[in-house]
């Protein structure tokens, strides 16, 4: 038996217990029946109304930023998330906003979109900007899921197209589109949401628990043999995807050069296990290093990461983003290496 057919037959036996001790409770036949059914169902009643709190707790108070199918992170989506009208986490922008001020612009992906962080203000752009002051307007132009191409892509055809400063945020799945280039990716296999039992798809409380228990009880297939990260790492290791990848970068690097603009790069290594990440970060670094840019426009992260709590530096358990905490950190670092000194 599947975990969603026994969560559903569970349930619906719950409910039909209740009506069971409900028609006991009532019948006239059976005096001690009627007795019992009356104790059994007081305690009954008890177990339903803390299973309804508990629903509407799931339901109106608790948002997670975690898996994105369940409920809960739905949740999270509507209270936290609101794009503009360019589909950016960020305010609206005009040209007027922008006039006589130093420009910034901020590309990555979901790292510099702030996913995990409730409050886009908590974001390191966010606080960069307040920062920076009112001389710059930081313009935050990442989306989540936004290899190197497209955020060249981004750069190129979104208003400021050249800006004075490009901040680039560079996390290490950034190499996934040169890997589908070549028909190589990492997939797993996860229900769709759709077809799960209405009660699964309906109640909070059994979306909660169906997914907390998931990865528990369920081996997750996959279209590697080892760990996402695993797969990661052997990417980044295969020469003709790497030298792909690596043309992106410098396409990149290119127009930025183009358009005269000041670029500085702050890469995010494996939040996870950021040791063991270092070739990876350094492998990218170098691509930078290559072309001029030196410590005073490059940060890397591993050290940073590996030095704070495992259990503070992301979002939750359920997602590895950077937490509100460290990406205020590393708002104050980038203002401190790179823009605390000028003028």
């Amino acid at each position: 038996m599947s975990l969603a057919t026994a969560l559903s037959a569970l349930a619906a036996g719950f409910f039909i217990v209740g009506l069971l001790f409900i028609v006991l409770a009532v019948q006239g036949r059976w005096r001690r029946v009627r007795t019992i059914a009356r104790s059994l169902l007081v305690s009954y009643v008890t177990i339903a109304v803390l299973l309804l709190i508990a629903e509407g707790v799931l339901r109106y108070s608790y948002a997670d930023s975690g898996w994105s199918f369940t409920l809960a992170h739905q949740n999270w989506q509507a209270r936290y998330w609101h794009p503009n009208s360019s589909g950016f986490r960020d305010r609206e922008w005009s040209p007027e906003d922008w006039e006589d001020k130093t420009t910034l612009v901020i590309l990555g992906d979901s790292f510099a979109s702030g996913w995990g962080v409730n409050d886009p203000a908590d974001r390191f752009g966010n606080v960069l900007a307040a920062l920076l002051g009112d001389a710059y307007a930081v313009i935050n132009h990442a989306k989540p899921g936004q290899s190197t191409p497209q955020q060249l892509t981004t750069l190129e055809s979104t208003p400021p197209e050249e800006p004075d400063i490009v901040l680039l945020q560079y996390f290490l799945n950034d190499i996934e589109l040169a890997s589908a280039s070549v028909s190589r990716f990492w997939d797993a296999e996860f229900p769709d949401p759709r077809t799960l039992p209405w009660i699964i798809q309906e109640s909070h409380l059994v979306n909660f628990i169906y997914w907390r228990l998931y990865p528990l009880t369920t081996t997750i297939n996959t279209t590697f043999e080892g760990s996402y990260w695993d797969w990661q790492y052997e990417t980044y290791d295969n020469a003709t995807i790497w030298e792909i990848h690596r043309q992106q970068i410098e396409a990149l690097i290119d127009y930025v050069e183009s358009i005269d603009a000041e670029l500085y790069v702050v890469i995010f290594p494996n939040m996870e296990d950021p040791v063991g990440s270092i070739p990876y970060v350094d492998r990218v670094k170098f691509v930078f290093e290559d072309r001029g840019y030196g410590p005073d426009h490059i940060m890397t992260l591993y050290d940073e990461v590996a030095a704070w709590d495992p259990a503070e530096v992301v979002a939750s358990p359920r997602d590895a983003h950077p937490s509100a905490a460290f990406h205020r950190y590393v708002g104050e670092l980038l203002y401190q290496r790179f823009f605390a000194n000028e003028g």
